[in-house]
């Protein structure tokens, strides 16, 4: 753990509109599902635990590791995932084309207790000494609804969002969903009408820099952690350890293909294609073709041909979500944009700042 997690929405320095309404969303006893939205690295897990903390209590910050198993085609498979007394984290499409069965029989399953207050009372209030004040504010503070987290809501096949709508629908009266993705159009329409949605945007780089010296950093992290927050916690925590700051590996190897462009061969593109299959084994597809585009848009390119790498860019993202083999995804996009649009790179299209352009992602 790189810094101390946030214990209060008044220690978050941007995204006040989001803050704003997940503080008065707190206030309301009929808990709404949510679905947050925005970059990653952007603030948005920090903003749902402080938004559960305001309604059960510095207890959701108690999170701890467990698994389970379910059964896929006649075979266990364990899952991962984090709770706390008050909700559970997990990500069904790590499953890959199994995430419609964790949704069916794991996530499904937790909506069959009666309550999660009758959860709670059953493991541990039976063991605590509480005075008549106390017990009075318990009941007070009581909220009927147990609360499911999911991650890269935005990743499921579209048999899983089926199910996960279908389970929103039978288990309201027990749970609640929070729901995270970076691309909401990826979400089915059904599943967006039933959640209030929050945008979690990237600091921009007067908010960034103010995070980072927060951290211990200096002005070099910010434009290394292009607004990732997450990038700069590990940056400051590297720099505090070692006093040096360096880029992250798979960035530049990243910035290194993208310049190679402009000369690449055939035999060339295939080692090229091997890197990056190297690379998507410690990152995702999805971030490797965000961090190539944020690299092609930097780089000092005729615009007429800039404004066309949005929309290939989109398309080849969306392709990526439907399908199975993202590399396939990510070597179109390399080779649209080396023989269709014609692109012509400088070699120090990696010097550009990342804010002297716009804090968005592709989708």
């Amino acid at each position: 753990m790189f810094n101390k997690r946030p214990s209060s929405f008044k220690e978050l320095d941007h995204a006040n509109e989001a803050n704003d309404l997940l503080i008065n969303l707190s206030k309301n006893k009929d808990m709404p599902h949510l679905l947050f939205h925005g970059p990653e690295g952007s603030g948005k897990y920090t903003r749902a635990l402080l938004y559960l903390k305001n309604i059960y209590g510095d207890g959701v910050m108690k999170i701890e590791p467990s698994t389970t198993i379910i059964d896929v085609k006649g075979k266990p498979k364990e899952i991962n995932l984090r709770s706390s007394p008050y909700h559970v984290e997990l990500i069904p499409s790590n499953a890959t084309e199994s995430d419609k069965l964790v949704i069916q029989e794991y996530v499904k399953s937790l909506t069959t207790f009666q309550t999660l207050s009758s959860l709670i009372q059953q493991k541990s209030i039976n063991h605590l000494i509480l005075t008549s004040e106390s017990k009075q504010s318990y009941k007070e503070n009581q909220t009927k609804f147990r609360v499911i987290m999911i991650f890269d809501a935005d990743h499921l096949t579209n048999d899983a969002q089926q199910s996960l709508r279908r389970t929103m629908e039978t288990g309201s009266e027990v749970c609640r969903f929070i729901l995270f993705c970076t691309n909401p159009c990826s979400v089915i329409q059904p599943i967006r009408s039933r959640c209030v949605m929050i945008r979690v945007p990237l600091p921009d780089k007067q908010q960034m820099t103010k995070i980072v010296e927060k951290l211990g950093g200096n002005e070099k992290i910010v434009g290394i952690s292009r607004g990732n927050i997450l990038l700069a916690e590990a940056a400051a925590f590297e720099y505090r350890l070692t006093g040096k700051i360096e880029n992250l590996y798979w960035r530049e190897k990243l910035a290194e293909i993208v310049i190679s462009m402009k000369k690449i061969s055939s035999k060339e593109f295939e080692k090229k294609r091997d890197e990056v299959v190297e690379l998507s084994t410690i990152i995702s597809a999805d971030t490797i073709l965000k961090t190539m585009f944020w690299y092609l848009m930097e780089s000092k390119i005729d615009p007429k041909y800039k404004l066309e790498i949005p929309s290939i860019a989109m398309k080849h993202s969306h392709n990526m979500s439907l399908g199975t083999e993202p590399i396939y995804h990510i070597e179109a996009f390399i080779t649209i944009n080396l023989c269709s649009v014609k692109i012509l790179l400088l070699s120090n299209c990696t010097n550009i700042n990342i804010y002297d352009i716009n804090h968005q992602s592709i989708h």
